[in-house]
């Protein structure tokens, strides 16, 4: 849990040093510096983090937000009978986004 929050430490003071050093607009050395040390400060992070969990508890969380965000659009947003498809299409459409989500929800829990 330490190390997430250092990575996590890492990771907010790599990107504000960043986006602070090209926000100034200035042409210096020590700015360079800075932004060197912002930038290895970035993947230090992220080297701790996946290091920490996993990369495939990684790839499983960013695959189950993925199909939760697809399973909501076809619940929610797919196209109603009244814009340009058959009845039947709308409940398939739903019906998809309902076994997409429910995936996608045990993959970010479990």
């Amino acid at each position: 849990m330490i190390a997430i929050l250092v990575a996590a430490i890492l990771i907010a003071l790599g990107i504000l040093a960043v986006f602070l050093s090209a926000e100034s607009g200035k042409k210096d050395e020590r700015l360079l510096v800075v932004m060197l040390v912002g930038g290895i400060s970035i993947v230090a992070g992220i080297w701790l983090i996946i290091s920490t969990i996993g990369i495939f508890t990684i790839i499983k969380k960013i695959a189950g937000l993925l199909l939760l965000v697809f399973g909501g659009f076809m619940i929610l947003k797919f196209p109603d009978i009244d814009v340009y498809q058959p009845k039947g299409y709308t409940i398939t459409g739903i019906f998809i986004g309902i076994i997409c989500a429910v995936i996608g929800v045990y993959l970010l829990l479990f």
